[in-house]
């Protein structure tokens, strides 16, 4: 990797696992142009032309280009060769940034012709610092100055933004190629004796000083890495690289030798002279047509490798899709897509069985179709919540079955997005709980009705205790008095102790006897079968037609009453149980009525049982069904009647609750019951235990 790419600061040099050619390459380029900075300044100083042009009466490297190679170079070695980081880091790009805005100032003195202000002091005259004689520096020198400037402050900057990385990479080995590229066509034009690419009317640029340029930009080029322009158009395994590795070494091969024919050997030939022209020409043909047969033949092999392992990749590939997609649709869970639009844009074969919906109906369809009308509102805020990066982890939200069952689906879910974090879709995996949560819901009526036993077994313990306690006292106690009356002869006291005795026991017995009726609710039972309402209600009103004559009470009986599917004796046990508490609490009424009927509640029948008596107070309208429970405790019964009422409708899968507008308002007792065709009482009926 290249020191610039993402993960690697730009302030740490070279990576340690960069191969250590790199890091020689970049120091050693470096330190050259540290050299040829260094000997310039040692020839200008001593008056040795061959430090200063290399070529005796060549223009000399100037003061202010030494200088210049010599900083650069030096903050470019230490670079390279270890992190540069806190102050150091700061000093080296405060002094490259200060070298290139000084060249910079100085650029259009050089353009006219004028000396740069450092060689101003140093030049050989009475006031100068150094006997030193130096021309003014070239333009094109303070141009690659400048440039190498840049690329080096690039460098050292670039940890400040570390988004940019790889295009500062890019960046410098372009500035490297273009100083490099420079300084090469500088020592190709000095090579070849032509002035117009090295100064024409412009101050021209010193052979070293373009020798220091063309190791800079060269260091510029490998330091920037392989990864970065223009080392990645020639390295790497690709079958570009490859052709420029091959081709531009002959190109430039071909270039030399034929400009050294040119300067030699064809100037002595004679004019007339073609057959060796033509023979080299043919030799030159042949030489180059085998080479690039080897390079067609290399490259042939390559292209069939490359092709090789593109099927083979483009196999497992498709092996991979394969798999993917089976894995997806044929899990157990339900995991259905969606864009951004919240178009769905496929589902499993599991969300199929959930939703009873195939692929063709569904996708490209909006979500919201497979929601519940009461939910959809709050689902959907949820999915778009998914927008904004929210995750669902174990979210219920439950699904409309195609057979309008809603079905509650426990969901997780993830976004896809694409390189750049553009959100591509949301994917989600469901687990079907209706089950468990049907389960639950089971459960905590069973919790409830537990808890409601409980109570009613508390009460009972207790009242059992005291009423079957009380008889026992009084039987013991009056066995006690009879004894006495027989030693004294006293037959009228012994009649009414025996009479007493009698009684206690008789409570006893109704005690026991209304016990036992609630033991049996549920226990047992009748088969349910289909029955006319108003046919209970007669039934129950003739059996009471004594209490309900005594008491001049009129019993009105609404016409139209539907069939019901019950228990028939139970439902009359329940019917005759509610018109006795109505005459038990009509009152003093003058005109007592008992009003049977039925009400529709939505889709529901409620059947009701309404009287004028006395009424009920608002505290006690949910307590009077309690075992035990008595409006009036010198009222006959143990308390247990509307128990046993509420017993058997809740065994029906009903509900029954009383109305009363407070006392002296009569009280409605209002339940429902299944109608006639619901087997709600089948199923209750075959779950109890039957004797």
């Amino acid at each position: 990797m290249s020191i610039l790419n993402a993960g690697q600061p730009l302030d740490e040099g070279i990576p340690r696992h960069r191969p250590p050619l790199y890091r020689i390459l970049g120091i050693t380029c470096a330190l050259a142009a540290v050299l040829i900075g260094i000997l310039g300044l040692v020839g200008l100083l001593f008056g040795i032309p061959v430090l200063t042009s290399i070529v005796p009466g060549l223009k000399q490297i100037a003061v202010s280009a030494c200088l210049g190679w010599i900083i650069l170079g030096l903050v470019f070695a230490f670079f390279v060769y270890r992190p540069l980081t806190g102050i150091k880091q700061d000093a080296a790009i405060v002094v490259v940034f200060v070298t290139a805005v000084v060249y910079a100032i100085e650029l259009p003195l050089n353009i006219s012709g004028d000396h740069f202000f450092v060689e101003a002091f140093l030049l050989r005259t009475e006031d100068a610092i150094l006997p030193i004689s130096s021309t003014p520096i070239s333009p094109l020198a303070v141009i690659l100055i400048i440039a190498s400037s840049v690329a080096l402050f690039l460098l050292l900057a670039g940890s400040r933004v570390p988004v940019y990385k790889r295009q500062i990479g890019n960046w410098v080995g372009i500035l490297g190629s273009a100083i490099a590229l420079v300084s090469f066509t500088i020592l190709l034009s000095y090579l070849y004796g032509n002035p117009f690419l090295y100064g024409t009317v412009l101050i021209p640029i010193a052979i070293n000083a373009a020798l220091a340029g063309l190791f800079m930009g060269a260091g510029f080029i490998v330091t920037a890495g392989p990864e970065s322009l223009p080392l990645s158009y020639v390295t790497g395994p690709s079958i570009r690289a490859r052709l420029l590795r091959m081709l531009l070494p002959l190109l430039i091969v071909i270039i030399f030798v034929q400009n050294f024919l040119d300067r030699t050997l064809f100037t002595y030939l004679p004019a007339e002279n073609t057959i060796f022209v033509t023979i080299l020409l043919v030799g030159f043909t042949v030489i180059t047509s085998y080479i690039v047969g080897k390079i067609s033949g290399v490259f042939s092999k390559s292209l069939e490798r490359e092709q090789l392992k593109r099927r083979i990749a483009e196999d497992a590939e498709r092996e991979t899709n394969e798999y993917l997609t089976n894995l997806f649709q044929y899990a157990n869970a339900p995991i259905i897509v969606w864009d951004p639009q919240f178009r769905i844009t496929q589902f499993n074969h599991a969300f199929e069985r959930l939703t009873g919906r195939t692929q063709q109906e569904v996708i490209g369809q909006h979500l919201e179709i497979l929601f519940p009308e009461k939910s959809k509102n709050a689902s959907l805020e949820l999915i778009k919540k998914t927008l904004e990066g929210v995750r669902w982890e174990s979210v219920e939200i439950p699904i409309q079955h195609i057979n309008g069952e809603s079905k509650i689906a426990l969901w997780n879910s993830a976004n896809i997005v694409d390189p750049r974090g553009i959100l591509i879709s949301t994917i989600a995996q469901g687990q079907d709980i209706t089950d468990r949560k049907a389960i639950e819901h089971k459960q905590k009526l069973l919790i409830k009705e537990l808890e409601q036993k409980n109570a009613e077994l508390e009460r009972f313990t207790y009242t059992v205790s005291h009423d079957l306690k009380s008889p026992l006292i009084t039987i013991k106690g009056f066995a006690g008095l009879i004894e006495d009356d027989v030693h004294k002869g006293d037959p009228v006291q012994l009649e009414k102790d025996i009479l007493r005795i009698i009684t206690a026991a008789d409570t006893m017995q109704v005690l026991l006897a209304d016990l036992l009726k609630l033991s049996q609710v549920g226990r047992i039972v009748g088969p349910p079968e289909k029955v006319g309402f108003d046919t209970l209600v007669h039934d129950a009103v003739n059996l009471l037609a004594i209490p309900l004559a005594e008491r001049g009470v009129a019993v009105e009986i609404a016409p139209d009453l539907p069939e019901v599917n019950v228990d028939r004796t139970r439902i009359r046990e329940v019917l005759v149980n509610l018109i006795e508490n109505a005459i038990k609490f009509l009152g003093d009424r003058q005109n007592p009525v008992i009003r049977i009927g039925m009400e529709m509640k939505g889709e529901t029948p409620v059947f009701f049982v309404q009287d004028n008596g006395i009424g009920i107070e608002q505290p006690y309208l949910e307590r009077i069904f309690n075992l035990f429970e008595k409006l009036d405790v010198n009222s006959q019964g143990a308390g247990m009647g509307l128990t046993i009422v509420r017993r058997i409708i809740e065994f029906h899968g009903g509900k029954i609750w009383a109305e009363s507008e407070g006392a002296g308002k009569g009280t409605t007792f209002r339940f429902t019951l299944p109608a006639s065709g619901d087997r709600s009482t089948d199923n209750n009926n075959n779950s109890k235990i039957k004797e």
